[in-house]
């Protein structure tokens, strides 16, 4: 896995515990996504309606005239001409990002502008510090509304207007901005657990097609290499007129068989089949081939399912060596708990294996260590082999409310 991808996983993982991204992330470009705006870019399709739910509050541009018994009308004429200017700046701003902060700029100018006729025109103040809030880097729109609220200040002095006015907009405005970074903190938040929940998939698939190229690469490599030499050697017989062509045909059908066998068990394996059933059919398999077959997993404890599958595998992936190479006329089957652990024992008394180990055995162990396990194989000069595999009965396996438990045996 790349730097990147363990970067992604842990942002996914820690988003699950709770733990989001500080707001200096802010600093960096917030992911866009379409809106039902042609050309507009917002952070989030449920904000798409904004734009148009925000311009209600132009109404507060209006209500200190109403409240104003000596209004003039050059106020009611300087407020409909400021508010007909502003419409087109807003949505420009929304709709081009490159006239983001010309809008922003132009809306703070005309809400200066109206002031001295309307203290109305501080409510186009709030909408720049909307656009900042939208459209700038974390700092910058705390930084940029500052400033607003500073030249607001000398302006209100220069008019005479009380200080409270101030401090009503930077309340309201501080309030609305707070809002706003609030909602592209949660927006980045949510993309990157996205993401993360989209590499995590992308890994898993690529994991389990390493499994299953892995599974039957064990299950066929050596079966379809042994077939192609029989058949070669039994067409060099027929070729020479040499007896023995029959029996080695007779082998390559053999063979063929074992491998169907075992294509069989995989496909139960990819299909979810736990213990108790592969032990049924394994024992089938056996008892067709002529071996006897002593089987003691009644008592076997619950497990989850995920340790139960391990362990269906490893019985198949036994069975599928004694019937390649073992020879064996005996096999024994058990299933124990020992220690807080689930073992099972698989023992044939066959010709034994002192080779090194091959990819069937490696992913055997593989899997048992990837579960809190092992796997031990043991072989006597006499013969036979001891194939033991072990998983621990910990909360993660044992079972439990937490997830499906599957029995063992029966």
């Amino acid at each position: 896995m790349t730097d990147a991808n363990r970067d992604v996983v842990a942002i996914a993982r820690g988003a699950r515990a709770g733990q989001h991204p500080p707001m200096d992330s802010l600093e960096h470009d917030t992911p866009t996504v379409a809106t039902p705006f042609a050309g507009t870019t917002m952070l989030d399709p449920s904000y798409g309606w904004w734009p148009y739910v925000n311009l209600i509050y132009l109404f507060f541009v209006f209500l200190p005239l109403l409240f104003q018994p000596d209004t003039s009308p050059r106020a009611w004429i300087a407020s409909t001409i400021a508010v007909v200017l502003f419409l087109p700046v807003y949505f420009l701003g929304w709709r081009s990002e490159r006239w983001r902060v010309p809008a922003l700029l132009a809306t703070a100018a005309l809400g200066y502008a109206l002031i001295p006729f309307n203290p109305g025109g501080n409510s186009l103040l709030i909408y720049a510090m909307v656009f900042a809030g939208y459209m700038l880097p974390l700092r910058t729109a705390i930084g940029t509304s500052l400033a607003l609220l500073a030249l607001l200040a000398a302006q209100v002095v220069w008019l005479g207007y009380p200080l409270a006015f101030v401090a009503i907009t930077a309340v309201i405005g501080g309030m609305v901005l707070s809002g706003i970074l609030m909602s592209r903190n949660e927006a980045r938040h949510n993309a990157e657990l996205r993401l993360g929940q989209d590499e995590i998939k992308r890994l898993a698939r690529a994991h389990e097609r390493e499994r299953i190229a892995r599974d039957l690469h064990d299950l066929l490599g050596h079966t379809l290499s042994l077939i192609a030499v029989k058949a070669e050697l039994a067409r060099k017989l027929v070729e020479r007129g040499a007896p023995g062509a029959a029996g080695e045909i007779a082998e390559v059908e053999r063979v063929a068989r074992e491998a169907l066998t075992q294509v069989r068990c995989a496909v139960a394996d990819m299909r979810g089949a736990g213990f108790a059933p592969t032990c049924d059919n394994v024992c089938a398999v056996l008892a067709g081939t002529g071996i006897e077959v002593a089987r003691e997993t009644a008592a076997a404890p619950a497990l989850r399912e995920d340790a139960d599958q391990a362990l269906a595998w490893v019985l198949r992936e036994c069975v599928t060596n004694i019937l390649r190479h073992a020879q064996a006329s005996h096999v024994a089957i058990r299933v124990r708990s020992a220690d807080r652990q689930v073992v099972l024992e698989v023992t044939d008394d066959g010709r034994g294996s002192a080779g090194p180990e091959g990819q069937g055995i490696r992913g055997m162990r593989e899997r048992m260590v990837a579960l809190g396990g092992g796997l031990a194989i043991e072989t006597s000069d006499a013969g036979g082999t001891r194939v033991r595999a072990s998983v621990p009965l910990a909360a993660k396996f044992a079972a439990s409310a937490a997830g499906p438990v599957a029995v063992l045996g029966s």
